[in-house]
């Protein structure tokens, strides 16, 4: 295939895989609204009064600002929401990136197979919309294939131009700086194995380039000295067999074409190995190993951040892309397997871009509700946990997709970009946003929506000690334990409106779809 036509199939096939973001101004990942609105207030707090007296920014040194530093260079050139959508594009190609350059560094050529990396976008870490961190995760991947591609340079060299871009990692995500390292000390592990002994000069050679290390360790230490979270936690060892599903589950918890993707992957990877037709490059087989063991000893919660053991198995299939290389098939075979590939891909575009238009037309009926809010006010989001069997997703069968509540979960930080309003759970503290001293008491960055059960609890006298008195993992009080009085409205979802049981205090001001606002009396 000529190199022209190369490149056609590779801009097609990104192309469609990104597609579904043309259906919605804002993508239903669950954690994209949240991080979208700490973006809008970097941007606009100075000249906004009413989210001046919300939040206030706060730039400092942090292992998570990819996304903060995306948005501000890319909000200057475009409208806000399409420079969201640019960046959600940039984080969904930049680990296939990372899988052409390290597949290129170890083979010497690109081709078509890393296109099956493609199958592994659609990913929970994408889902949950941990967007820094599918962006630096490619970063990190680019970064160690520079580290292969330039193997035999000087060591000096090597140090002086890869300490910069480690330190740029780290400030982009702790967990893309740690994968990073961990692929170069394993890599270089395999080397000294590949030697049969562990001569006093490669050690020392080792050692010397760890050293690339050395600025971007002091500048986490920096980070720390404002404070952190602390909380971790191995949890249910249960979860790492859950987590072998991450890079094909597309949703909480997985679903039918979620299954059949798993088992087309696992299928083809291994009858590719065991007949031979993939050949694994032997520079990786340390790595692999030592990220799967890494993988399974990964915790649940790692220094406060959720979800940290579901980032490795979602990585691997990128990184077993670009280790290994097709050998020569018979034409039908490879065809098929191709063609397969390419209707699963298919499908799943679809169903996507389906669900994508969809979640669009009801988080435009949440804005629609919440445009009643005074700019400036503190907004309480109530909703009901979903009993029985889910709403379906028009257009589609339940096969291919279906509702999924968490994708609601910051839906009201969008509050912020159209009113200015406080919103309890927005993601503040350890970032560069923090919510003002008048709103600090009421600020749980972990916190949930509230369910209808709590609301009625925080009326009850009986239950105002224990309510004062619990911690979360952060150590904070819950937001709503005084709500009449700290919040000016509450927004109500159900996906059964009518059927609430609502409190006096609550008066209905606007309602759209599955969203009714109410002001709080006092």
């Amino acid at each position: 295939m000529t190199g022209a036509r190369l490149a056609g199939v590779w801009l097609a096939a990104c192309a469609l895989v990104v597609s579904p973001l043309l259906w919605a101004a804002i993508p239903p990942l669950v954690d994209y609204p949240n991080h979208l609105a700490r973006a809008w207030i970097l941007t606009h707090a100075a000249s906004v009064p009413e989210l001046a007296a919300n939040y206030v920014v706060n730039f400092r040194v942090l292992p998570d600002l990819a996304m903060d530093g995306g948005m501000l260079l890319l909000s200057h050139l475009l409208p806000f929401e399409v420079a969201g959508r640019v960046f959600i594009a940039l984080a969904m190609l930049s680990p296939v990136a990372g899988t052409v350059a390290l597949h290129h560094a170890l083979h010497g050529r690109v081709g078509l197979w890393p296109l099956a990396a493609l199958l592994a976008v659609y990913n929970t870490i994408f889902f949950w919309g941990f967007l820094s961190c599918l962006f630096s995760i490619g970063m990190a991947l680019c970064l160690f294939a520079g580290w292969v591609a330039t193997r035999t340079w000087p060591v000096a060299l090597r140090v002086v131009l890869f300490a910069p871009a480690a330190m740029l990692l780290l400030l982009g995500h702790l967990f893309a700086f740690g994968l990073y390292g961990l692929l170069v000390a394993s890599f270089e592990l395999g080397e000294l194995i590949g030697r049969r002994r562990f001569v006093r000069a490669g050690l020392l050679r080792a050692l010397a380039l760890g050293l690339q290390f050395v600025p971007a360790l002091a500048l986490f230490w920096l980070s720390l000295t404002h404070g952190g979270p602390t909380h971790t936690e191995y949890g249910n060892p249960l979860t790492k067999l859950i987590a072998l599903l991450t890079p094909f589950t597309f949703g909480h918890g997985p679903g039918t074409l979620d299954g059949l993707t798993w088992a087309f992957a696992v299928v083809a990877l291994y009858v590719g190995v065991s007949r031979r037709y993939l050949g694994l490059s032997p520079l990786m087989r340390v790595p692999l190993i030592v990220l799967a063991l890494a993988a399974v000893a990964m915790p649940n919660w790692l220094a406060g951040a959720w979800a940290a053991d579901l980032r490795l198995p979602a990585t691997l299939p990128f990184l077993l892309v670009a280790s290994t290389a097709p050998r020569p098939l018979r034409a039908g075979l490879g065809r098929a397997v191709m063609l397969a590939a390419a209707a699963l891909l298919a499908v799943r575009v679809w169903a996507v871009s389906t669900s994508f238009a969809s979640y669009d037309r009801w988080f435009a009926d949440f804005r629609a509700a919440a445009a009643a809010l005074p700019p400036g006010a503190r907004l309480l989001m109530v909703e009901p946990k979903l009993s029985g069997p889910r709403p379906a997703l028009p257009g589609l069968p339940q096969a291919l997709g279906r509702v999924e509540a968490l994708s609601f979960l910051h839906v009201p930080a969008l509050a912020i970009l159209d009113r200015s309003a406080f919103y309890p759970n927005l993601f503040t503290g350890w970032t560069t946003v923090d919510a003002t001293p008048r709103n600090l008491p009421i600020a749980e960055p972990q916190g949930m929506p509230l369910p209808p059960d709590d609301l009625w609890r925080a009326l009850d006298p009986a239950e105002a000690d224990a309510i004062a008195a619990f911690r979360d993992n952060a150590g904070d009080q819950k937001y709503w334990r005084n709500w009449p009085e700290d919040f000016d409205y509450v927004m109500w979802m159900s996906f059964q409106p009518g059927a609430e049981h609502v409190p006096p205090q609550l008066e209905p001001v606007a309602a759209q779809g599955w969203f009714t606002l109410y002001r709080i009396r006092r």
